[in-house]
């Protein structure tokens, strides 16, 4: 995934990337689909969405939130102290796999939530929803759209799911 989204990362080993999905971030149990710490400069979050909902900007805030405390935690450094910490700079991602038609290539809080150019918090996330036989990331987008096909045709089903596998 990392190679699709940053193809110029030319020489990543699998110890340069570590998982850091977070499990239960708010009370009812949510949870982010996919973060990557890479070389420990970078987070990329992805998320994955069959259903549009612009509201994936304020949880994409919530998770970077509760990662980088997870961060400061395991790092142990001190955000109560007058050196400047070294976080990892973070990216966005949504993943849409659905039917209704995106126009947008990027999402962000100023523009989608509060209208505002001058808003003093801003979140800028890539939409990704293009089928691409190249890359990891198209490719689990034509997948999605041939399993949602075969459901259509034969519902949750085995046979749905073979014929997908069998297509793709």
């Amino acid at each position: 995934m990392v190679k699709a989204l940053h193809p110029e990362m030319t020489g990543l080993k699998e110890e340069d990337i570590k998982l850091v999905t977070l499990n239960a971030v708010i009370i009812n149990g949510q949870y982010n689909d996919l973060a990557l710490l890479v070389e420990d400069k970078l987070i990329i979050f992805v998320e994955a969405q069959s259903t549009w909902s612009i509201n994936v900007l304020v949880r994409i805030l919530l998770y970077l939130s509760a990662t980088y405390h997870d961060y400061i935690i395991e790092n142990e450094l001190n955000v109560y102290g007058s050196k400047k910490m070294n976080i990892p700079e973070p990216e966005f991602y949504v993943v849409y796999t659905g039917n209704r038609r995106i126009e947008k290539d990027i999402i962000s809080l100023r523009q989608d939530f509060w209208h505002n150019p001058d808003a003093k918090l801003e979140l800028i996330v890539r939409v990704i929803n293009s089928e691409n036989k190249n890359d990891i990331i198209g490719q689990y987008i034509i997948f999605t759209h041939v399993l949602d096909e075969q459901i259509k045709i034969h519902g949750r089903t085995k046979e749905a799911a073979e014929n997908t596998i069998s297509i793709c």
